[in-house]
């Protein structure tokens, strides 16, 4: 099997089982880490901690780790092995100082500690000039001298896809989600650290649709689906503190919105030290990222709150525009050099638009009509154009038939149109 190298503290999450690196790679990775001028430094968040010779390498800072990396060598500690033939449970022991166990050392604090904090622990065996890579665990049992590894259910690889592996800063993440972020500097200090923004749970825009912070650990599978389905009115009802309870309100707020008004769902994934929803103590990401998927409100009950979110739009295939359509191409083609500006447009938008419509043109409602492929036509529309400034985003795009198209570049009242067609979109 091939030797892998490993480059970021990132790398260690992507490991599959029985996946070999050299033992001067996995040193050098814990050295570099916590070196800013190294190519393996990727923040505090990062880096590894203890010296690379320890057999307990924790990630991060305490009591927020993003995870662990525990190496067995068996012929120097007989009691680490495997507890039965299935090879899911693994006897691992703590660190030891003349055979003497010291329970509040950080190296042993951070295997003891896991339950509490479910952050991944990585076990590494013994391989002569490599370190095989067995899995990812959690502590199921803590005794005097060892702990119980438990291998933990292996994730699908959709889901472990959007698992998150760096802490990214919030205000950086919803500049990428296409929010404006200028009123954050509006503060006496760094504009990042803005109070009035850096704790909030969702951030809403009328043309952009929502943000959301969620958990990983919450998130589910059914039927092919990423799936979350949770309850914020619910949720505030119970939580400790005033200002939690406002941003659970103003979180099932959003999620209600998004599902009235048809507007997609950014998600920033959170994951590390959750709180349960009585707990009177904060809950503490480690890491966290923004899904480059847009997510949408399947179910949400007026009623209750509760509510299913699922990633992805809703967009199912069964629809087209002019932009899925292969081109024609030409048995003669001409050569002849042009210069243009070429306008990128996000497919997330145009297909969010299409499944608006379901089918049916935006403008006079006529059904569009069924293509070689079997997916119902329309074309897609900025009605302020890109050239003239207009925003690729769902409250500026329109599906129209392409008689309704081609009016509302080229049709006498092409200016009146322009305005009705914004109308029927802003709401």
């Amino acid at each position: 099997m091939t030797v892998l190298t490993l480059t970021k503290t990132a790398d260690v999450f992507q490991l599959s089982t029985g996946q070999k690196v050299s033992k001067s790679n996995l040193f050098h990775l814990i050295k570099d880490s916590k070196d800013e001028n190294s190519e393996s430094w990727s923040g505090l968040e990062n880096k590894i901690a203890n010296t690379p010779q320890q057999g307990i390498n924790w990630i991060g800072n305490f009591p927020n780790l993003g995870g662990v990396i525990v190496k067995s060598k068996a012929e120097l500690y007989g009691s680490d092995a495997w507890q039965g033939e299935a090879r899911n449970k693994y006897q691992y022991s703590l660190k030891a100082s003349k055979g003497v166990v010291k329970l509040d050392e950080k190296a042993n604090q951070c295997l003891i500690n896991q339950p509490l904090h479910n952050y991944p622990v990585f076990l590494f065996s013994d391989a002569g000039d490599n370190w095989e890579f067995q899995g990812e665990f959690s502590v199921s049992d803590v005794g005097d001298a060892a702990v119980t590894l438990k291998r933990r259910a292996p994730l699908s690889k959709t889901l472990a896809s959007i698992k998150p592996v760096t802490k990214e800063r919030v205000i950086d993440l919803v500049e990428k989600a296409g929010f404006d972020i200028s009123d954050w500097a509006n503060y006496n200090g760094n504009a990042s650290q803005n109070p009035n923004y850096c704790y909030e749970w969702s951030f809403s825009d009328p043309h952009k649709g929502v943000i959301l912070n969620l958990w990983f650990p919450d998130f589910l599978e059914k039927d092919g689906k990423i799936v979350s389905e949770r309850n914020f009115r619910e949720d505030a009802k119970h939580l400790k503190k005033s200002q939690w309870r406002a941003r659970a309100q103003k979180m099932d707020s959003a999620v209600r919105s998004a599902w009235e008004n048809k507007r997609p769902v950014q998600v920033i994934i959170l994951d590390g030290e959750m709180r349960a929803v009585e707990d009177e103590d904060p809950a503490k990401p480690s890491v966290r990222s923004l899904d480059d998927e847009f997510w949408h409100v399947a179910e949400y009950d007026v009623g209750s709150g509760r509510f299913q979110l699922i990633r992805g739009a809703a967009y199912n295939a069964v629809f087209a525009d002019q932009f899925d359509q292969p081109p024609e191409g030409s048995d003669s083609p001409e050569s002849k050099s042009v210069a243009s500006r070429v306008y990128p447009r996000d497919p997330r938008i145009r297909n969010w638009v299409l499944d608006r419509a379901q089918g049916k043109c935006e403008f006079c409602g006529q059904k569009g009509f069924t293509t070689k492929a079997g997916k119902i036509y329309l074309e897609t529309h900025h009605v302020i154009a890109l050239c003239d400034g207009g925003p690729d985003v769902v409250t500026n795009v329109i599906a129209l038939c392409p008689n309704d198209h081609r009016q509302a570049h080229f049709g006498e009242y092409k200016e009146q149109m322009k305005l009705e067609l914004l109308s029927k979109i802003s709401g």
